[in-house]
């Protein structure tokens, strides 16, 4: 983040943090220490602020918002649920066809 090209250059590497508004160039990160928590928003248009940094005790928000203690999955772990999730919906339901075969309708 020491310049605009190396702060464009690492959003544009980290395509999971870009934000959705009517500006369209918006990345967010959050950062956690022991004692902070720190939340960064990219704007990567030129001659606006391009860094805004947020720093948070990290005891007294996480004591305010208990979700944030929480471990969020990563987008590679959110990715590989989503498609064991697939896979189960499209796997053909066999107890169907293993009771008609009892019944002697097959």
């Amino acid at each position: 983040m020491k310049n605009f090209a190396a702060m464009s250059k690492y959003c544009y590497n980290n395509p999971q943090a870009k934000v959705s508004d009517s500006r369209g160039n918006n990345y967010g990160f959050k950062i956690k220490t022991d004692t902070y928590i720190f939340y960064l928003r990219c704007i990567l248009n030129q001659g606006d602020y391009n860094l805004y940094c947020y720093a948070y005790d990290r005891s007294r928000l996480e004591k305010a918002l208990p979700s944030l203690a929480e471990p969020k999955p990563t987008l590679a772990e959110r990715l590989e649920a989503g498609k064991r999730k697939a896979a189960e919906h499209h796997k053909p339901d066999n107890s169907t066809q293993k009771s008609k075969k009892r019944e002697g309708l097959e």
